[in-house]
């Protein structure tokens, strides 16, 4: 008895190895010689679902793991428990898109034949849910958000704001497909000042679902500067009677405007047409309103210096 006390002395430290190692071995010995023995317990083991995936997409997640509990020596227990050497069990789908879930009763079966080296006793696990659906496909309409677009000051867009395509194809979910009439392709830019020419990559609604063809489409459309000017225009007078005399009445007015610098050289004053017609006269004030009636195409923001025409 004293011998084995000396052993426990602190000052000691090789005994304490000694100790130590005692433990550790028959710990280890206590340990292999469980594992000999049959137990019952609880484990999740993996699965794997068989099905035509070329047509049909996962909404969601598939179950990975299921929970059952198994029989059978310890050794085979801790090599499934751990993932050592082990197949995860194959649930075949024939009719994927029609089947939303499956009970315990329906899986013990499958289970039960793939793993053999343990005794299935039950699936710990009522009922699997998962959402299998066709894949549809549909054109949908693209439209335009230029709400994050801004132009340069002086500057316009002159042409049509063009996407190429303006369809595209989209693949998704069946639940999902309906829902797809149209939807918007943003672009943004601030003072833009020249002509745009972009890819922009379509912004799927459901990009973990939709599939487009083609991904990407392009805009343009052309900007050009504006600069100001003002012109006397002569004024077309229409229907006025002879008693009256017209050439009294003031016949130029003057005409304020913003036009294309790259069209500077095309334009003179004949570019505009204003007219003034008698049945527009007030008799009141002998005034007559001119309308413009032509006017070029690269002139923008008309405006007249005086709005009206007066009898002398």
């Amino acid at each position: 008895m004293r011998g084995i006390s000396k052993l426990f002395l602190f000052g000691r430290k090789g005994n304490w190895k000694i100790i130590i190692l005692c433990f550790f071995g028959a710990g280890t010995f206590w340990f292999f010689n469980s594992l000999n023995k049959d137990y019952t317990t609880r484990i999740n083991y993996p699965i794997k679902f068989i099905y035509n995936q070329d047509s049909t997409i996962v909404i969601g997640e598939l179950p990975s793991k299921i929970r059952m509990e198994v029989s059978s020596g310890g050794w085979d227990i801790l090599r499934k428990s751990i993932g050592f050497d082990i197949d995860p069990i194959a649930i075949e789908l024939r009719n994927p898109t029609e089947i939303k879930y499956l009970t315990n009763t329906t899986l013990l079966p499958i289970v039960s034949e793939q793993i053999t080296e343990l005794s299935v006793n039950y699936i710990a696990v009522d009922t699997l849910f998962f959402d299998i659906q066709n894949i549809r496909s549909r054109l949908v309409l693209l439209e335009l958000d230029t709400s994050g677009l801004t132009i340069a000051e002086n500057h316009d867009i002159v042409s049509d704001l063009v996407l190429k395509p303006d369809t595209i194809k989209l693949y998704a979910p069946e639940s999902m497909i309906d829902t797809l009439d149209a939807f918007a392709v943003r672009y943004s830019e601030n003072d833009i000042s020249s002509d745009v020419e972009v890819d922009i990559m379509i912004n799927l609604p459901f990009p973990r679902y939709n599939i487009a063809d083609p991904e990407k489409i392009k805009l343009s459309f052309n900007v050009r500067r504006f600069v100001e000017k003002s012109s006397d225009i002569k004024v077309d007078l229409v229907d006025f009677p002879e008693s009256f005399a017209t050439d009294s009445i003031e016949k130029i007015i003057q005409l304020k405007f913003m036009i294309r610098e790259d069209s500077l050289s095309k334009f003179n004053d004949s570019s505009f047409v204003v007219r003034a017609r008698f049945e527009n006269f007030n008799f009141s004030d002998s005034t007559v309103i001119p309308r413009v009636v032509e006017m070029p195409s690269f002139v923008k923001e008309l405006s007249f210096e005086n709005p009206q025409l007066t009898f002398k």
